[in-house]
């Protein structure tokens, strides 16, 4: 009786195991890691000249920061370097999936903007951040106020 010769079935065979294990542990390996570390450069982000420009358009908004005056008179604040440090969002257009994370972030940049013009003012005035959202698919619109009180 001759012994058996192996077969070519038996290397490929070893072969998927391996790569099947190695994959299996570069999974538990990674998913826990990408867990623990925040690796945003790396996850998807919203811009102009991508697929997310073919993305339904959600809302449309319009920011307006004015001081209210002890009398009711109200005085608009201009966007430039020194309220908005740059941040290009008086006007926009949210996009797709983000557009309800985009509409908080927009409210929350509105809020820090107005507290640092308040702080830096400090003459007890009312400021006020008016946010008009049109939302273009259902042909409405909402305006949203965020009011901040300087200190004296």
């Amino acid at each position: 009786m001759q012994p058996e010769q192996p077969t070519a079935a038996a290397p490929r065979r070893h072969l998927a195991a391996s790569i099947f294990i190695v994959a299996w542990l570069a999974a538990q390996l990674a998913y826990p890691f990408a867990t623990k570390f925040d690796l945003r450069p790396f996850r998807y982000q919203w811009a102009p000249l991508s697929w997310g420009m073919y993305a339904n358009p959600n809302a449309e908004y319009q920011v307006t920061l004015y001081r209210l005056g002890p009398d009711g008179a109200r005085t608009e604040i201009d966007f430039d370097d020194d309220v908005a440090r740059g941040t290009p969002w008086s006007r926009a257009l949210t996009q797709g999936e983000t557009s309800a994370i985009r509409r908080i972030e927009t409210l929350r940049e509105v809020e820090i903007v107005l507290r640092r013009v308040a702080e830096r003012n400090r003459d007890g005035a009312t400021y006020v951040g008016s946010v008009d959202w049109y939302y273009l698919q259902e042909g409405r619109s909402v305006v949203q106020e965020i009011r901040i009180q300087a200190p004296s």
